[in-house]
């Protein structure tokens, strides 16, 4: 039998803490799926997936398996085609009827992907292999990337960050944003601006109609720059002793610039040029109907 005193001890000596409970997966929402698999795949195989209207979420991880799961109606189905090349996934609904699907998709880094959709947002994160998208009425978000990465909507945003490789980045009536990215980058819009900051490329070319630029990153010595916009301003913001030949072109704007400048060609129009520092890089500006300016690194920044 216990001592009184010994139940007491016995009574305020606390229960071992028990053991943690596993977290949720952190690449799929806890929500309930009609459809949730998983698929075996092999290295050098890539996915495709068109969605007519919902979402397409993809995330990487490192296991050599695909995991699918979609919210949808329950008179369709997902149907996935496993090939030698290519893993298709697709929605099968009644009649033939477009389909809208929620894709929460994870897969491994390495793996390719070729995505689209009409009615479609798409995001896509910490995927290292080439990446094309392209969607009618949605935005792009990619975060990672490596290769080749063609990203494009024609009423949605197209925002980039932290990939390297061949970017080409084109909305028709949306911004186009890319950040800390690196590689050969070209960006396209006709009626929104273009943001690019923190950039270490030798390669940017960036061309609006009715959007303004602008770029807040290094200018490598030997690299090549274009910035244009026909109604809009270009801003762009270097470092302290960056080395460039500026070419600088203006019909209905004016030019500003942090730094002293020393014409070295004036020509037709206004239309001139001048070396920053021993030269080297090639800095092309262009706008039809807006201003020029030259700033400092961190002051063409875009504002949170």
């Amino acid at each position: 039998m216990l001592s009184l005193f010994t139940a007491v001890i016995i009574a305020a000596t606390p229960a071992p803490p028990a053991p943690p409970m596993p977290p949720a997966p952190p690449e799929i929402p806890t929500v309930s799926f009609q459809t949730d698999t998983l698929v075996d795949v092999q290295p050098g195989t890539s996915l495709e997936l068109s969605n007519f209207g919902g979402l397409i979420d993809v995330k990487a991880w490192r296991k050599n398996m695909v995991r699918v799961a979609a919210r949808h109606s329950r008179r369709m189905r997902i149907e996935i085609e496993e090939g030698d090349e290519a893993l298709i996934i697709r929605a099968v609904g009644f009649r033939m009827m477009p389909s809208t699907v929620d894709y929460h998709i994870v897969v491994p880094e390495w793996m390719p992907l070729n995505l689209s959709g009409m009615h479609t947002d798409i995001s896509i994160e910490g995927i290292k292999a080439a990446v094309k998208a392209g969607t009618v009425s949605g935005g792009i978000r990619l975060r990672g990337g490596r290769g080749e990465l063609d990203l494009n909507s024609v009423e949605g945003i197209v925002q980039v960050e932290d990939a390297d490789g061949v970017l080409r980045l084109s909305s028709v009536n949306e911004a186009v944003k890319v950040a800390r990215c690196t590689g050969e980058i070209s960006a396209q819009s006709v009626n929104g601006p273009i943001v690019l900051d923190g950039l270490s490329s030798r390669s940017v070319e960036a061309e609006t109609v009715n959007g303004e630029v602008l770029f807040d990153g290094a200018i490598l010595a030997d690299g090549e720059y274009r910035f244009a916009s026909h109604n809009g301003d270009i801003v762009v913001g270097i470092a302290p002793g960056t080395n460039a030949n500026v070419s600088v072109s203006t019909f209905n704007g004016g030019f500003e610039s942090s730094f002293p400048v020393q014409l070295s060609e004036t020509r037709r129009g206004r239309c001139f040029s001048f070396v920053l520092g021993n030269g080297g890089a090639k800095l092309d500006l262009e706008s039809f109907g807006g201003s020029i300016q030259l700033r400092r690194r961190g002051a063409a920044r875009p504002k949170e």
